[in-house]
């Protein structure tokens, strides 16, 4: 059985095992996201990372890291679009 259909199994997010990014959003001015593997490119109009397979850019204006943690990051600024690329 893969981690996908044990975490299902467990009723736990599937993030919590595979290792994926998990996002939470409070409207368009804020954004948590968890489970990153570091920072590629911050500017006030495009942030990226990497995750686990996946890279994800936030675009937006006058965007701000509100707190960087090992597994976690908050961003701020008016979020236009959020966008994921593989690798």
């Amino acid at each position: 059985m893969d981690k996908a259909r044990i975490a299902d199994a467990l009723g736990l997010p599937r993030s919590t095992l595979t290792g994926e990014l998990r996002l939470h959003f409070d409207g368009n001015s804020r954004l948590v996201i968890e489970g990153h593997r570091g920072l590629q490119e911050y500017a006030p109009e495009r942030i990226r990372l990497r995750g686990r397979r996946l890279c994800l850019e936030v675009l937006g204006r006058e965007l701000a890291l509100e707190s960087i943690g090992v597994e976690d990051m908050v961003v701020v600024g008016e979020i236009d679009s959020v966008g994921f690329e593989q690798g």
